[in-house]
């Protein structure tokens, strides 16, 4: 008895060293620090309710942050299950769910998608390891090695990057959003231009400058826009991209936009004899640019910044773009006229609103029915987001609805099955951006 009760003291005492480090941290745990002994306690689907970052000493630990309304963190799981089955003697995966406000939520949650994929990743739910590891945007991936020590944080884990870790090669992953506040690459400053006052670079001077670069992971994060009357830049892009970018004005649309959704399909048409330089990876970013434009001695007009542009472009690359009307998929949603009867709102608020919008399911109450196609089914885990929804139910009064389908497989279903709308992929006349490489 007497030793039991040592080893409790023991225990409780660690447990309250370990919390008043996640107090004391003033700044994040960074690449090279040794993790301390994190307990992770109440693990669920897992062959023990704690674990410790000792005990996965001799394997790779790799944390995945996690949360209910993070697409890429769901649509991830099967991939990582399988990864976890693959490299299962050198690797462990624990997962981290953010509670939020309510932690019997992202529980419920859990274990929707455990059914649904027979996962067999351990997860915890604890807040704390957040602020400990710096957490910016998900996903998000702590990797720590054999001997306890932190060597990186990724957006991003595959069966390419995990072998590069087991074969001592570190540095070849996707760096996170957060990136530039930890430390590992330096931050950027959009209120001056690329490579202005080392800015990205080294500096030199111009009047009018106009510029195309290979995209470099270590000096800036990819994705970046900035457009003002003078300037205009595009930091790690893909070509798919700059050519949207060049041609139509924008890189993407959404169901609100008439003069883009649904008129001018999202997928460029690539004539071209070699395509590979607009294939790009998650692992390495291959293929992303950096563009850059300014004129200071008088504002740039849009329609000349994009003329401008496109000459760039096919300077540099070889590629010329027009458009041509062509059949181009969609997705078109209908109703029967019993739907109307069974989705029709009873009202309840006096403006129309939703409620209740995670992944974890949807409750929508006296809103117009474009909120499926607006909100609910684009963010359906799966749903292809570059073909356009259409919504031909002529139901133009509000309506009460309830879904639970987290991914878009089960949306199409339950759609169906619980109120009688039917969602069908379709072919519709849209302007296509053709690229081409003929002289």
């Amino acid at each position: 008895m007497k030793r039991l009760t040592l080893l409790s003291l023991f225990l409780v005492a660690n447990l309250f060293m370990f919390a008043q480090l996640v107090n004391e941290v003033t700044k994040p745990l960074g690449i090279g620090e040794q993790c301390p002994n994190i307990m992770f306690s109440d693990i669920e689907n897992f062959s023990r309710k704690n674990f410790s970052v000792n005990d996965a000493k001799g394997k790779w630990l790799i944390i995945d942050f996690w949360s209910e309304i993070c697409s890429g963190c769901l649509n991830s799981f099967p991939k990582t299950n399988e990864l976890q089955k693959k490299y299962g003697h050198d690797i462990q995966f624990i997962l981290d769910g953010d509670p939020g406000y309510n932690i019997e939520t992202i529980r419920s949650l859990f274990r929707k998608l455990k059914m649904k994929f027979n996962l067999e990743l351990p997860t915890v739910f604890d807040k704390s390891l957040v602020k400990l590891f710096g957490v910016g945007g998900l996903p998000y991936y702590v990797l720590i090695d054999p001997h306890g020590i932190i060597k990186g944080f990724s957006e991003y884990i595959d069966s390419e990057i995990l072998d590069n870790l087991l074969s001592g090669k570190v540095n070849n992953f996707p760096k996170p959003y957060n990136a530039a506040r930890l430390g590992e690459i330096p931050p950027y400053n959009y209120n001056i231009p690329f490579l202005v006052n080392e800015n990205g670079g080294n500096d030199s001077s111009f009047l009018f400058r106009s510029l195309i670069s290979k995209w470099d992971s270590n000096k800036i994060l990819p994705y970046g826009l900035w457009e003002d009357d003078n300037r205009f830049e595009l930091l790690g892009m893909s070509l798919k991209s700059m050519f949207r970018l060049a041609y139509i004005g924008r890189d993407y649309w959404s169901p609100g936009d008439s003069i883009h959704y649904g008129v001018y399909a999202h997928e460029p048409l690539l004539r071209v004899q070699d395509s590979s330089i607009f294939q790009t990876g998650k692992t390495n970013r291959l293929n992303l640019f950096c563009y850059s434009l300014t004129k200071l001695n008088r504002k740039l007009a849009k329609v000349d910044r994009l003329k401008i542009m496109q000459n760039d472009l096919y300077n540099y690359f070889g590629f010329k773009a027009h458009f041509e009307t062509l059949m181009s998929p969609c997705y078109v949603l209908t109703a029967s006229k019993e739907t109307k009867n069974k989705i029709l709102s009873k009202g309840g608020f006096r403006d129309a609103r939703y409620l209740h919008g995670t992944h974890n399911g949807w409750y929508m109450q006296n809103v117009p029915i474009t909120y499926l196609i607006d909100e609910y089914i684009p963010l359906s885990i799966g749903s292809p987001k570059e073909i356009p929804f259409f919504n031909e139910t002529r139901i133009v009064e509000n309506i009460d609805i309830t879904l639970e389908a987290t991914y878009f497989d089960d949306l199409v279903k339950e759609l169906n099955s619980s109120y009688g709308l039917v969602l069908t992929k379709e072919y519709r006349e849209m302007r296509v951006l053709v690229i081409d490489d003929s002289e």
